[in-house]
Order: structure tokens, then sequence, then C-alpha cells
């Protein structure tokens, strides 16, 4: 098998296709190259009329840096010769002589590495794909070129898989997130049938949880937007980006293809599912665990964790022995902690337990909401046609990608970052709404989301910066300071927000000019105490305590390594150089309403957060506003969005186990390994089948 990339063909050649079309455009293509083609084996000669060509394109992008668009192609390659199967796996140095109807005869690598040079001839960037490539695109299980809709548990003439015969070990799974549910499939396909706990509801059950809190201020700690069937992502737009270049993603794509998912999210560059179709696809995903024999407990929370040490080489190991649940007791040989990054008892129940955790950078700021259709003018002018856009570090650099909605409206995603002031946009929903994540009572925290048609009122994205472990550690606070500190900073912050939009789950909110007028009062303030010579700390709005557990000031910050005075030259700077009523809201009309539900309430937002983040967040918009002429004044900000990732990291071993908790394999966002969809799916998979390989040697041993 080989893998082709970097293919490009101008967009007038491709046209408007739809899926199918583009892959016959391709194989078109692929015919043309190997026109000319000649390979000589031991049954004699080959040539391109003896080639059957059958690709299957795994990724699809536009490329707009040039002058002429083009459209960029990832593609897996699989070629027949009448009846004769090119291989290059194990086992395929030389020819086979054999000869089966439907699988063929597997011909040795040279003939693969005849087709391999004809495509580089051609100026192809091609390659042979890797052991795991050829497991998760052409195995058995996992053929996307033939894109089977059922996972075969049964293994060969019927007979459960030797794993399975020789041993009843029981994996339990905790959380029923992107993370739980490949781990689960995962096994299922190795012949493993997981037990999974879920502490929310299922899917159509939570969403109605959901919705009496949007209406009535009803909240329900155990279903919500963070917990339930899904995990947080379901309620998030369902984006499916990810930057790792794994074949792990395109075999993640096309499960949920065969779960329902619409087929462009195998190929086009930013794909996403909408919270409206994943519902659906979840309830598909949960009859095919079901059916294939994993055991679901839902409205079931983990309780405790029962570990016992075993003397080796002079120290004790703390080894997992069993679960309780506010149900149940269940013994457990490994236990994938897949429970997400909001449930703060889990943590807690982790530490009492003796599994080691350490503190990790994570993100907090506010959601930013423009008028959908002030974004699509903001960032592509001229035509109909509506694009996906990533904003450099320069004025005007705009990567842009077409995108067209399941509508044929206009939806513009952004990615925007500050080289000055190191804040950015994170998880941008275009033509959605602001909504509640809380996970606690009296706590505030707020996402994004947007339904597959991404035709809403408004678009919005986070606006965050980084809250690195050292800012914590130069607080003096011994809290803080502590490796469960940022998960104490975070809840902090939420009570602040629960508290400013006036409890009942409101949310403050300021227009972003406000918001950037009241900072730029206080830093004037600051330094003008600072020209004095007295040390600007409590005195000023700007300069406060972190909930009055520390007091925060200029010496704080050059502690926490920031250099505070530098920062606020550079934001004056930034303020002095911007064009001239740029933060007169009265120069527009396009200041959309706050979408947040169940109600919002006015409030100075740089109250909520500390002084840091509030230089590193304003600062940031000014340097977005000098790049995009309106992106303040026409904007409003809802506080806070405090969950971007994890606060804290499980810490493991290379083996994907705990350091500390023999069994324990923390998994998923909540572990502080991996974040969003697609990489908390993929380390689902990479902890299940670590735990595979260890039964295979305990079966060995």
């Amino acid at each position: 098998m080989l893998i082709i990339y970097d293919f490009k063909t101008p967009v007038t050649e491709g046209g408007d296709l739809s899926e199918k079309a583009y892959e016959d455009f391709l194989s078109l293509r692929l015919n043309k190259i190997f026109e000319n083609f000649k390979s000589c084996i031991k049954k004699g000669d080959f040539y391109k009329k003896d080639l059957l060509i059958q690709s299957k394109i795994i990724k699809k992008s536009l490329d707009l840096r040039q002058k002429e668009p083009k459209i960029v192609f990832k593609a897996v390659i699989n070629v027949k010769i009448k009846g004769y199967e090119i291989s290059a796996g194990k086992g395929a140095d030389t020819a086979d002589t054999s000869i089966d109807a439907t699988r063929g005869i597997r011909i040795g690598i040279e003939t693969e590495d005849a087709i391999l040079e004809c495509l580089l001839k051609s100026k192809i960037k091609a390659r042979k794909a890797d052991e795991a490539e050829e497991y998760f695109f052409y195995g058995d299980k996992n053929n996307i070129l033939k894109n089977k809709g059922h996972a075969d548990t049964s293994g060969k003439n019927g007979r459960a898989p030797a794993i399975v015969r020789k041993n009843r070990t029981r994996i339990l799974i905790v959380g029923m997130g992107p993370a739980g549910i490949f781990a689960a499939v995962s096994l299922i396909n190795n012949g493993i049938r997981p037990v999974i706990i879920e502490k929310g509801k299922r899917v159509e059950d939570r969403t109605r949880d959901i919705s009496d809190l949007f209406a009535n201020a009803k909240f329900n700690e155990k279903s919500n937007v963070v917990f339930g069937e899904g995990g947080a992502g379901t309620f998030s737009d369902g984006k499916l980006t990810t930057r790792r270049n794994d074949p792990l993603v395109a075999y993640i794509l096309n499960f949920l293809v065969k779960m329902g998912a619409k087929r462009n999210i195998l190929t086009e560059h930013k794909p996403h599912l909408g919270s409206d179709e994943l519902i659906h696809i979840l309830k598909n995903i949960r009859d095919y665990l079901i059916k294939n024999g994993a055991e679901i407990y839902y409205e079931e929370e983990l309780t405790d964790i029962i570990t016992d040490s075993t003397l080796k080489w002079g120290v004790k190991p703390l080894r997992l022995c069993s679960v309780t649940t506010d149900r149940r007791d269940l013994k457990a040989d490994f236990l994938i902690m897949a429970s997400g990054s909001n449930s703060y008892g889990t943590y807690e129940l982790l530490k009492k337990s003796g599994v080691y955790m350490e503190k990790k950078p994570f993100a907090i700021g506010f959601r930013i909401e423009h008028k959908r259709d002030f974004i699509n003018r903001l960032f592509f002018k001229g035509g109909r046609e509506s694009k996906e856009c990533n904003a450099g570090g320069k004025k005007g650099d705009l990567n842009c990608k077409t995108y067209e909605g399941d509508k044929g409206l206009e939806s513009v995603y952004y990615n925007i970052t500050s080289k000055g002031f190191g804040g950015y946009s994170f998880c941008m929903c275009p033509g959605g709404f602001v909504i509640n994540s809380s996970s606690k009572e009296n706590h505030l925290c707020i996402n994004g989301m947007s339904y597959s048609g991404r035709d809403f009122e408004n678009s919005n994205s986070a606006i965050v910066a980084t809250v690195r472990p050292e800012i914590l550690d130069g607080m003096n606070n011994d809290i803080l300071s502590s490796n469960m500190g940022g998960l104490i900073f975070r809840q902090d912050i939420e009570k602040a927000a629960y508290k400013a939009g006036g409890g009942d789950f409101a949310a403050p909110f300021q227009p972003t000019v406000d918001y950037i007028g009241e900072i730029i009062n206080e830093v004037k303030k600051v330094k003008a105490l600072k020209y004095k010579g007295v040390d600007a700390g409590m005195e000023t709005g700007l300069f406060k305590g972190h909930n009055n557990c520390c007091s925060m000031n200029l010496n704080f910050c050059g502690a926490g390594g920031i250099d505070i005075i530098n920062l606020l030259d550079k934001f004056q700077f930034s303020i002095k150089s911007l064009p001239k009523n740029s933060l007169s809201s009265r120069r527009f009309a396009d200041l959309p309403e706050p979408s947040y539900k169940p109600a919002v309430q006015y409030y100075s937002l740089f109250n909520v957060i500390p002084d840091f983040l509030n230089i590193f967040i304003a600062g940031s918009l000014v340097e977005f506003e000098m790049r995009l002429g309106g992106f303040i004044a026409n904007s409003v900000l809802t506080a806070v969005e405090a969950g971007t990732s994890s606060a804290v990291r499980i810490k493991r071993g290379d083996n994907f186990e705990s350091v500390s908790v023999k069994g324990l394999y923390p998994c998923g966002e909540g572990s502080g390994y991996s974040g969003g969809i697609i990489t908390s799916a993929m380390d689902g998979i990479k902890c299940s089948m670590a735990i595979i390989e260890s039964i295979k040697m305990d079966l060995k041993a």
C-alpha cells in the first residue's frame, strides 16, 4: 500500500465536486500518470492496461498561498493487476504462485517499488505505508477502502481471539467521552468486552437537562454540558481538527462515518460534526458498543479506588484491586480513567488514592461574540463563497479555505494569535452561541457551541491566555503552589464569575470597548503610581489579589516570570498606534446581543480575573484590532472561559500506566495528555492497546 501526499491540482480542474466526484477525479489523474507504466516480475511483464487502481482520499484542503488556488490531496493507494494484489506486507519479498479468486496473488515488493518509482518520476510525492498505516487503513477490521460497517470481534473461523480464550481480564472504563468511547471500541475490536461507568445520563436525557438549564436556570451537577454520554465535546460544535499526523486520525473519522457522520469529515481541512448531528451519532455508537458486548452503567459515579501494595525491589508500588461506585463494588484488573477535565471530585479521589499528579499550563479568558455577517465581511471580502481563515502574526496574513455549510450559508472560521501578549482565539464557533459549561453549583464556566449548519446570528470564540505553573508558584501561596494549585485557581475564578453574574447561572458580560477602556484607565493609574515611586499593589483595580489569597503587585509579577512594566509600556504603545476612533462603539452598528442563556448581567470584567490575565487578554485584543479593524468595537465579552484544557497532569509512564498505581491508565483530556475530540479518541485507543500488550505479556509469562 502506498501513501501519496501534497498532491496538488488547480481548483479549476477539480471544480465544485461531490466527495465521490473527487475520488473519481483522483483516480483519473492516477491513471494518466501510469500510462507508460511497465514492471517485470517472475510472472511476466505488466503494463498500464493491466493496472486496477484503488484509491481513497484521506485528507483534502485548499492552498491559497499562491496566485492560483489549488486543491491538495492526501490519499491511500492500493493497486491490483488482473486479480493479482500488490502488497508490501511481511512475507511479500518474493512472488507467490498461488492464485485466489477474491484476493489474487501477493506480488513481491519489487512491483510496488516500480509503482512508487513511477509516481516519484512524475513528481508526485509518495511513500510506502508503514505498518501502523497498513493496519489502520487496510487491516481486516479497519479497511477504509471497503468501509465495513461492523467490527469483527469473533476472530478467525468464528472463534474468540486467543487473548479472550486464555484469560478473563476485567477492564473498567470511567467516562464515556471520546477517550472512553474509543478505548471501548479498540478493546471490542480485540475481543475484550469492557465495562463502562458514566456518571451522567444518556445523551437524549442529558439534552433535556441542558435545555432546562438554558430555559429555567435549573442545574444538574451530574447531567449537563460537561457530564454525560459523549463528554464535553458533544455540546461544543463537534470539532474534529488536530495537528497530529497519525493514521489513527483516519481510523477515527471512518468509524464516525460508519456511525452516521457525513462523509465530508474524511477530507475537509477543518471538519466538524455539529452538536445536533453528534447526538444521533452517539446513539448509534451506544448501540454498537452494547451489540458487541460492552456493559454500560449510566448515572453511576466512581466513589473509591481500592489499591494494594506489593513488595518489589525494596519499594511498595500501589496496585489496583477494585473500584466502588455509588451503586456497587467492581473488581478491576485495569482501570481506564477517562472522566474528563471538569470532574473536580475525581481529582480529589485520585489524590486520596495516592495517584501522583502535577500542575500543567492551561488557559483562562472570555468568550467574544460578533455578528456572523460582520465576521464574514471582516475575514473574507468579495463574494458569496465562505471561507475558513487563519490570521497569522502579520497584518493581512490570512490563509483561507473554502467552506460550504450544509445550507450554502457563509460561515467563517478564524484562528488568531497575539505575538506581543500571548493571547489567542480558541474553539471558534461560527454561527453559534455561548453556552453554560459549569460542572458545580455556584461555579460559572462558559463555552461555545454550533450546530452543523453554523447559521445562527452570532459567531463566537474564546479569547484566552495561558496560566503557566511558574506563575502560580510566584504567587507566594502554598495552596496555589501545590500540585493541585491550577485546579484551585480555576475554581476560584469560576466562583468569582458566578458571583459577578448575580447567581442562578447568569453570566457577566461587557462590550469589548468598555472592557478595553477600563483596562486603559487602570494602566494609567498603575504607571502614574510607579513613576511616583509608589509600589502599585492593592491600591488599584488592575493589580489586585487573586480572591484575596495573596498580594499581587509588581514585585509578584516579576517573581512569576512576568515583566509587567514592559507589558504595560507595550500595551500603551499599542493603544496609541490604533487608528483614530477604533475604540468608539458609536462608529459601528454591528454590536451583537449576547447569546448566553439563561441570562446575562453587565459587569466590569476586569474584576473577574487577575491582573496578569487582564493585561495578556486586553493587549492581545488591541493587537487583533490593529490587524482586523472593528474586531473590538463590534463585539461583546462574556465571562468566564476556564475549561480549555486540564489544569493538572496525571503522571504516567511510556506504557500509558500511572507512575504511582499499577493497573490505572489516565486517559483523555482529564489526564492532561490530550485536548479535543480527536486527540482524546487517539489517547483512548493507545491506552487500550497498551493494556492489550500488557495482557499478552502476562499470558506469555
